[in-house]
C-alpha cells in the first residue's frame, strides 16, 4: 500500500475506532477537523481530497498546529495538534 494510502487508511481506522471519548484525538478531529476533512478523513463535498501524505506524526503535529484549522489556526496547538496527528 502507498504511503499516502496508508495514511489515509490509519485516519479512517483511528476515527472509526475512537468515535467518542476513547482518543482524545478523535473528539478534537470531530469538533475542529470533520467539517472540512470528513467523519473518516475522506473528504467533503466543499473540500473534496483526502487526508494524505507522508508526513511524519510530529510534522503533521507541527502542520495542524500552525495551520489548522484553516479560520481558526489557534483552536488546534500544541497538544491537542498532537492528538490530533496521532
Amino acid at each position: 500500500m502507498s504511503r499516502p494510502l496508508a495514511l489515509a487508511a490509519m485516519v479512517a481506522a483511528a476515527v472509526s475506532a475512537t468515535a467518542g471519548a476513547e482518543h482524545p484525538g478523535a473528539t478534537i478531529y470531530a469538533a475542529h477537523c470533520a467539517r472540512c476533512h470528513g467523519d473518516a478523513g475522506g473528504g467533503t463535498p466543499e473540500v473534496p481530497r483526502p487526508l494524505a501524505g507522508d508526513r511524519s506524526v510530529n510534522q503533521l503535529a507541527a502542520y495542524v498546529d500552525a495551520e489548522m484549522p484553516e479560520d481558526d489556526p489557534a483552536a488546534v496547538t500544541g497538544e491537542a495538534a498532537r492528538q490530533v496527528a496521532e
